[in-house]
C-alpha cells in the first residue's frame, strides 16, 4: 500500500536536492516551527483574519502569529509563514552551499520593495536576502506495508525524475487537451454509431504499459480486465458513495484517494464529477465511462474505457470496500489519463487533488503540539459543519520506512478528516441522589486512513477504547464508533495535535457549479469570485520579480473593492470597515505530452494601491505606488495564494515568475465577501 510523502514533507517524492540546516535567530514572544523546505499540501480557514500589514517583510521559514489572530493558528500560505513584527531571517546552510553567498540582482525602487534571492535548484522556495534552502531527497520514499506493493513501485523506478517541459512561449489551448474529450456530446454520438455491439477501447489511454509507466518497456505482468470479467453484477455505485468506499492499492496516490474519500460524502459533487446514468452492464453499456475534473478554470470531460489493471483477478490500484463497486478504480484511471500515466499519480499534493475535484480553494495549516490552541479546533469544527474538505498528515523523518508507529498512525501518509464533534463526559464514578453530575468537555475528530484496513489509531477514543464507556448511551449512539477494521477512527483533539502536524482545508467558495454565481453555504453566507487569465511571454511580458527593472512589464490586473464586509461578532476592531479578500495565482499545469510533466516555475505576486484601475502602470508610475501586500516567497507550486484585509478602494496585482523571460500561462482568482470589480489591464508597453 503506497503512500505519498506527507503534506508537510512533500507532495512530490521525485524532488531531489541537498539537505539544509536552519538556525533560527533569538527572539521574544514568538513560537517557531520549521516548515521543511516548503513542501506541503494546502488547507484553509474561512473566517479568521489573515491581514497583511503595509510594512511587510518577506516570509521566512518560521512559524509566527499575527497579534490580531486567535492564538494557535499560523498565517500560512503554502507552508510559508509571514513574520509580523519583522524579524531577521534565519541563517540557512545547505549541505552543498555552506558558506556560499547569495546572488543579488538590482531591485525595483519603490515603497517597501525588498530584494529577493535567486534559486538555481528546482524544487525549493526562494527566500529574500539569504541563501536558499533545498528539498530533501524523497526519491526513496516508499511503503513497506506489502511486499507486492514494494515490488510494484521498485519496478516503476520512481527515483528517476519525470522529464519536465521547457517552454519558449506559452502553449495555445488546443495543445493542452491531453486526456480531455473536447466535445463529449459529439463523441458520444460518434461512439454510438461505430461500435456495432463491440465495446469501446480508448486509443489515447490503451490497456498496455504505456498507460502505466513513463517507460513503456517495463513489464509487470498486468492483465487488463473489464469489471464484468472481474466479478458478477459489476456496478458503478453500490448504495451511493461513502468515504468507506475508497481503498488504496499499490500506487502511491493516497494524496488523491484521501481527496476522493472527502468528496464521496457530498452527493451533489459526486454527480458533478461522475455524470449519472452510466452502467457497467447492458443495456446502455458500451465500455466507455465519462468523468469531469476542474482544470485551469473550467470543468473538462475525460472519457476512458473500463479496462482496469489486475493481477490474479484483483485490482492492482484503487478499489472499493464493496467488491462489485468500481467508481474509485475508474475515477483513479480517468485522473491517471489526465496526468499522462498511472505513474503520474505517484506522489502529489492533496490540495491539488481537492482543487481538481471541486474547483474550490485549498489552503494549508502547519502546527505543533505546543503551539496549537482551542481556536484551531474551532476552525476544524467549522470546516466539518460547513462541508469543507479536509485532509491531514504527519511529516515522516524516515522516508525509507513508511509504516505505522506504535499508535497505529502512519507518518508521511495522507488521511481524511471526516467529522468533528464535542462530547460531554460524566466524570462522577457514582451518581448520587440530588447531586448534579459533573461533566467534562472533550473535543474529538474522526479521521480515515485511505488504506481502509486495520491500520488505525489505537489510543484513547479508538474503536475499542474504554473511553466510550464514559458517554451516555444516547451520546455513544450518536457518535457511532465502528468496531471494525475499516481505517476510520475517532481521536481526541489533543492526541490529534500530537500525531499530526499539517491540515489541508478546501472550501468550495463561489461558482462551484460553474454557473457564474456565488454559491451559498449552509450558514447562508457566500463569496464572489472572478477569474482572469494572462500569459508570460519571453521578451514581451515575462518581466520577472521586483528585483528586475522589467518587473512592470508583467501582465497587470486591477480589482476595486466597493464596500466593506458585513460586521461579524468575531471580527477584530482592525477588520471592521475593511474587506476580506483571497488572491490566488495558478500557473498552467496541464500536460501537452504524455511523458513530459509541465514545469512548475517559482511564482508570486505583489499588490499595489492605485487611483487608476483602468490602465497598466509604467515602471516610473509603479515606483510611486504603495505596496500593500505580496504572496511571499516565490515557490514552484501549482498555486500561490494569500488572504488579505484591505480598505475599500482600487488595487493592482502583478503576478510574475521569479526570473524574467520565462514563458507560461496563468490565472488570477479573486475571492471576496462583497462584490468587486476586476479588470485585465495587460502589460505596459513603452511607446
Amino acid at each position: 500500500m503506497g503512500c505519498s510523502a506527507s503534506l508537510e514533507d512533500s507532495g512530490y517524492i521525485n524532488n531531489r536536492g541537498p539537505t539544509h540546516t536552519i538556525h533560527p535567530p533569538p527572539t521574544k514572544n514568538h513560537t517557531y516551527g520549521n516548515f521543511y523546505n516548503g513542501y506541503h499540501s494546502p488547507a484553509s480557514p474561512p473566517s479568521y483574519d489573515y491581514s497583511l500589514h503595509s510594512r511587510q517583510q518577506e516570509p521566512t521559514n518560521q512559524l509566527t502569529w499575527y497579534p490580531n489572530q486567535p492564538p494557535g493558528i499560523a498565517s500560512y500560505h503554502h507552508g510559508v509563514a509571514t513574520i509580523n513584527p519583522p524579524l531577521a531571517p534565519p541563517q540557512i546552510k545547505t549541505s552543498q552551499q555552506a558558506g556560499a553567498k547569495s546572488k543579488r540582482i538590482s531591485k525595483t525602487k519603490g515603497p517597501q520593495a525588498s530584494q529577493e534571492t535567486v534559486s538555481k535548484t528546482p524544487g525549493r522556495t526562494i527566500h529574500p536576502s539569504r541563501e536558499t534552502s533545498s528539498p530533501k531527497d524523497h526519491s526513496n520514499s516508499r511503503s513497506v506495508i506489502k511486499d507486492e506493493a514494494e515490488v510494484w513501485r521498485s519496478g516503476m523506478k520512481l527515483e528517476e525524475p519525470e522529464p519536465e517541459e521547457e517552454l519558449e512561449e506559452p502553449h495555445p489551448d488546443h495543445e493542452l487537451i491531453l486526456g480531455v474529450t473536447e466535445d463529449y456530446v459529439a463523441f458520444k454520438k460518434r461512439l454510438e454509431g461505430t461500435l456495432d455491439g463491440t465495446l469501446y477501447e480508448d486509443p489515447d489511454f490503451p490497456a498496455d504499459n504505456s498507460s502505466l509507466f513513463l517507460d513503456a518497456e517495463k513489464n509487470q505482468n498486468i492483465v487488463w480486465k473489464r469489471p464484468s470479467e472481474i466479478c458478477n453484477e459489476p456496478r458503478m455505485f453500490v448504495d451511493g458513495t461513502s468515504r468507506e468506499d475508497v481503498i488504496q492499492g499499490t500506487l502511491s496516490d493516497c494524496w488523491f484517494l484521501a481527496a476522493c474519500a472527502g468528496i464521496a460524502q457530498h452527493k451533489d459533487l459526486v454527480r458533478k464529477i461522475i455524470p449519472e446514468n452510466q452502467s457497467l452492464v447492458p443495456p446502455g453499456y458500451v465500455g466507455a465511462i465519462h468523468f469531469k475534473f476542474w482544470r485551469f478554470g473550467r470543468w473538462v470531460d475525460v472519457v476512458i474505457d473500463d479496462r482496469l489493471p489486475t493481477k490474479n483477478n484483483r485490482l492492482v490500484f484503487a478499489s472499493s470496500s464493496e467488491k462489485n463497486e468500481f467508481w474509485p478504480a475508474l475515477m483513479e484511471k480517468a485522473y491517471a489519463k489526465l496526468n499522462g500515466t498511472y505513474q503520474g499519480l505517484s506522489g502529489g499534493m492533496a490540495a491539488d487533488a481537492f482543487v481538481d475535484l471541486t474547483g474550490g480553494l485549498s489552503e494549508v495549516f502547519l502546527f505543533t503540539q505546543e503551539s496549537v490552541s482551542a481556536d484551531f479546533y474551532a476552525l476544524l469544527y467549522k470546516g466539518a459543519m460547513t462541508r469543507a474538505f479536509m485532509a491531514c498528515s504527519k511529516k515522516n523523518p524516515n522516508f525509507q520506512n513508511v509504516t505505522a508507529d506504535d499508535s497505529g498512525i502512519v507518518p508521511g501518509h495522507s488521511y481524511t478528516i471526516t467529522d468533528a464533534q464535542v462530547v460531554f463526559l460524566n466524570t462522577n464514578k457514582k451518581k448520587k441522589k440530588n447531586k448534579k453530575k459533573s461533566e467534562a468537555i472533550t473535543k474529538l475528530l474522526r479521521v480515515r486512513n485511505p488504506w481502509g484496513n486495520s491500520t488505525e489509531w489505537t489510543g484513547d477514543w479508538s474503536d475499542n477504547s474504554s473511553k466510550w464507556k464514559k458517554l451516555e448511551a444516547e451520546e455513544r449512539e450518536r457518535m457511532n464508533p465502528k468496531r471494525q477494521d475499516d481505517g476510520e477512527f475517532w481521536m481526541s483533539f489533543e492526541d490529534f495535535c500530537k500525531k499530526f502536524n499539517s491540515v489541508i482545508m478546501c472550501t468550495l467558495g463561489p461558482d462551484f457549479d460553474g454557473d457564474g454565481k456565488a454559491d451559498i453555504n449552509e450558514s447562508g453566507g457566500g463569496f464572489h469570485m472572478l477569474d482572469m487569465r494572462g500569459h508570460w511571454i519571453k521578451n514581451v511580458s515575462a518581466g520577472g520579480c521586483a528585483n528586475f527593472d522589467t518587473f512592470y512589464s508583467n501582465p497587470q490586473f486591477s480589482f476595486t473593492l466597493l464596500q466593506p464586509d458585513d460586521i461579524h461578532s468575531a471580527d477584530s476592531d482592525e477588520k471592521r470597515g475593511k474587506c476580506s479578500i483571497i488572491i490566488a495565482v495558478i500557473q498552467e499545469y496541464r500536460r501537452s505530452k504524455k511523458n513530459l510533466a509541465p514545469k512548475k516555475q517559482q511564482i508570486g505576486f505583489r499588490i499595489y494601491e492605485t487611483d487608476d484601475p483602468d490602465h497598466p502602470q509604467s515602471q516610473q508610475e509603479l515606483q510611486h505606488l504603495s505596496e500593500v501586500g505580496r504572496s511571499g516567497s516565490f515557490i514552484n507550486y501549482r498555486q500561490v495564494y494569500r488572504r488579505f484585509t484591505l480598505a475599500p478602494g482600487s488595487y493592482i496585482i502583478l503576478p510574475s515568475t521569479f526570473n524574467p523571460n520565462i514563458s507560461g500561462s496563468f490565472m488570477v482568482r479573486v475571492f471576496t465577501e462583497k462584490r468587486a470589480v476586476c479588470k485585465t489591464l495587460g502589460s505596459f508597453v513603452e511607446t
